[in-house]
């Protein structure tokens, strides 16, 4: 090499990213991405009733991360590491914490309140949700009654 040539940039493997944060355009075409998974889990439909009188319901999917992920054709961790990179940090927020509000939301619904807790445990925890046990004593100190929830334990017909 002279003096003046340019040093080719060194590959430093792995994947090249799905996104270039250099290109404004991309990044609005990520954006628009991550809305139009949330319009299609909106819109989706199915088929209900007998056979030859089926009708066409509405039946919006669940927000998740890993949904999210995949309809951008990444896994779920590849979009939780673009979302520490400041270029892609407000925009992936953002979409987590639409999908923490759909699944905090569905805690309230005794019929998917389990898949909400697991979502919120795995997806969250660093958010404060984990699961957690309580110890409750009472009695003399020779005799003490020792009560152990463990909320990773309850079923939704527990939860009142």
């Amino acid at each position: 090499m002279k003096n003046g040539d340019k040093v080719p940039k060194k590959n430093l493997g792995g994947r090249p990213p799905i996104v270039n944060p250099e290109d404004k355009v991309a990044l609005k075409d990520f954006e628009t991405r991550i809305e139009k998974y949330f319009r299609d889990c909106d819109k989706s439909w199915r088929y209900t009733g007998e056979k030859g009188k089926l009708k066409k319901v509405s039946a919006p999917r669940p927000y998740t991360m890993s949904g999210l992920a995949y309809s951008l054709e990444m896994d779920r961790r590849t979009l939780m590491l673009y979302g520490r990179d400041e270029r892609f940090y407000h925009t992936v927020k953002k979409a987590r914490d639409r999908v923490h509000q759909f699944q905090e939301e569905k805690l309230f619904n005794r019929d998917s309140a389990t898949g909400a807790i697991f979502a919120l445990k795995n997806n969250f925890s660093d958010d404060g949700w984990k699961d957690k046990q309580e110890l409750e004593k009472s009695g003399t100190p020779d005799v003490a009654v020792v009560n152990i929830v463990n909320y990773a334990d309850l079923k939704d017909e527990d939860i009142t």
